[in-house]
Formats: structure tokens, C-alpha cells, sequence
């Protein structure tokens, strides 16, 4: 069974809260600049999270294995203030509107474009440069990393890929978390060359080294994590297995992290 862990994404419809960035004079401005598109990998999540499992499967956040933000972003989704009427934008750095999206009528729109949220493709995404670090609209989960945040806003990788910079006004409808506050709210996979170790140094015993549990992270220290293996993806028929991974080395991320199983 599905259980929806964590928090989603996107624009305006006739029952949708209208939500513009205006100028001075009270007109929005629209941009027309132009973008570099960059493939999305269709078959990312068989290559991040390589389950070898009788049971349970998540849906992965690592759509790049480069930590570009402080921290991310994270939409949040009913019952935690995101309302379905909510309509939600992106926008470019002279405030026009980049892309927006409504729950109420699956609303979803993109420059002057408009689409089904819950029937965008790969496609649509890539031609639009849109590749956040999670995008689940079926789920309503939408995770930005962020680069930098005044009084106003947050400036948000709106492509993981390529660093493409755009920006999200704060309101209630969003949390903000360092990394070290993320990781403690998802799912932590570790490979085989990255095993769970006993501490949080290289040359410690190793506990565990295969990739067929799902860890919450318990603790942060440095480059280092303590994670004890949870039971909501999949049994913990080892008993107390925790102990100590590496999650980062500089701003490479070394695990995989899931938002629901």
C-alpha cells in the first residue's frame, strides 16, 4: 500500500486563486526568454535506487547526484495548509510568471501554454527546462533546491541538470529545509561501496553493506548520517540494523533518498 510520507507541485483555472507578480504600474509582465532544454533521463528511477527487494519500492528524490542548494524547498501538500484552490507560480528574475499549477482543475501552465498537471510528460518538462530534484504531481510532491532567499523570496533550481535559477515567493504553502533537516524527513538508500558502518569514520568496521533496507536518518554529523532501518517500505527482519553511512562528499550526494513507499 502506498503511504504518502512527505509533501508536491504547480498554475490557474476558473475556480483556482489567481496569483500574479505585477510591476510598478500594476501590469504582469510576461517573458519570452529563451532556455536551454536538457534530456530527462526517463529511466532514472531504475538507475537511483537498483532495489534488490522482495518487497517495497520508493520513489526516488536524487534526479542528480550534485548538491547545488543550501537547502530545498518543499511544497506542502493537504492537510499541512496547501489548499486545492491554491495556485502556486514560478517566476523568472523580472517577476513574470514562468509556470503555474492549481490542484482544483489539474491546472498546469507554462509561459502562454496550458496542460493536464497530472498528464505532463517528460516531454513537456524537458522542453520547458523544468527538472526539480522531485516532481510527483500525482502525489502532489514538488522539491526545489535553493540556492539563495531574501525578505521575498527563495531563488530555486528549477533544473537540476543545468542550474537553471528562477524564483518562489515565500508563503505558508512552502517549507524550507538545510539538508541536514531534509534528509531527516525521507527515505536513505546506501550502495555497496558506501556501507553502514559502526562509526562515522572511514576506517570503521562495516555493519552492513547491502542495499535491500530503507533507513530514516537519526542523526547528522559532518559528512556523516546515523540511520536505523525503518519498517514502512519494507521489514526490518534484522533487527536493530543502524549504524553510520557517508551521505556527502563536498557537494556530491552519495545516497539515494526516497519520499514514499
Amino acid at each position: 500500500m502506498m503511504r504518502l510520507i512527505i509533501f508536491l507541485l504547480l498554475p490557474t483555472l476558473l475556480s483556482c486563486g489567481k496569483s500574479e507578480v505585477t510591476d510598478n504600474k500594476g501590469q504582469v509582465e510576461v517573458s519570452e526568454e529563451i532556455v536551454t532544454t536538457v534530456p530527462i533521463d526517463s529511466n532514472v528511477i531504475k538507475k537511483e535506487v537498483e532495489p534488490n527487494l522482495d518487497e517495497g519500492e520508493i520513489l526516488p528524490v536524487k534526479l542528480t547526484d550534485q548538491i547545488r542548494g543550501e537547502g530545498v524547498l518543499v511544497m506542502k501538500s493537504e492537510p499541512e495548509g496547501l489548499s486545492s484552490e491554491d495556485t502556486l507560480s514560478v517566476y523568472n528574475s523580472d517577476n513574470s510568471s514562468y509556470v503555474s499549477w492549481c490542484y482544483e482543475n489539474n491546472y498546469f501552465k507554462v509561459k502562454s501554454d496550458n496542460y493536464n498537471l497530472l498528464e505532463i510528460t517528460t516531454e513537456v518538462l524537458t522542453d520547458y527546462n523544468i527538472n526539480p530534484r522531485a516532481f510527483y504531481p500525482e502525489y502532489q510532491i514538488i522539491h526545489f533546491e535553493v540556492v539563495e532567499e531574501n525578505e521575498k523570496y527563495y531563488e530555486v533550481i528549477l533544473n537540476a541538470k543545468n542550474n537553471t535559477v528562477k524564483r518562489i515567493p515565500k508563503s505558508s504553502n512552502w517549507k524550507y529545509y538545510t539538508w541536514e533537516e531534509y534528509l531527516k524527513t525521507v527515505y536513505v538508500m546506501y550502495g555497496g561501496d558506501n556501507p553502514l558502518k559502526a562509526e562515522p569514520k572511514e576506517e570503521s568496521n562495516i555493519i552492513y553493506k547491502f542495499n535491500d533496507y530503507f533507513f530514516k536518518v537519526v542523526k547528522i554529523k559532518g559528512d556523516w548520517a546515523k540511520i536505523q532501518c525503518n519498517d514502512d517500505c519494507k521489514e526490518c527482519d534484522k533487527g536493530n540494523l543502524e549504524g553510520w553511512i557517508k551521505w556527502k562528499d563536498g557537494n556530491k550526494l552519495l545516497v539515494s533518498l526516497g519520499i514514499i513507499c
